[in-house]
């Protein structure tokens, strides 16, 4: 089962999860591991080169995708890259899809 992450004050609670994220850069399509989610944004890993490629203060198209967890639901936010450090990069997302709420919900149990 999923945790939520720390003890700060957030709107809204972060929780480990286990799911892939597709981040659209232009005419790339990166795909990332999801360490943590809230309602309110998200922390993917990356390495120093795909860091590189998300830098701070941009938007971005991002998909979480599907898994057997979610049941094949895939969908689509907007995100602002908002801060890097050694193990990845933390998304504010400023546009949430339908449904992000019940995703989440499945993901973390």
């Amino acid at each position: 089962m999923a945790e939520t992450v720390g003890s700060d004050t957030r709107a809204f609670p972060r929780f480990d999860v286990y799911a892939a994220v597709s981040v659209r850069t232009g005419e790339e399509l990166l795909i990332l591991t999801v360490q943590n989610i809230s309602l309110g944004g998200l922390f993917v890993l990356a390495d120093d080169a795909t860091r590189l490629h998300l830098p701070i203060g941009s938007s971005y198209e991002l998909t979480l995708l599907p898994n057997d967890q979610d049941g094949g639901a895939s969908i689509a936010v907007t995100a602002l890259a908002m801060r890097h450090d050694s193990a990845g990069v933390g998304f504010m997302i400023t546009n949430r899809g339908d449904g992000l709420a019940s995703i989440i919900e499945r993901l973390k149990t």
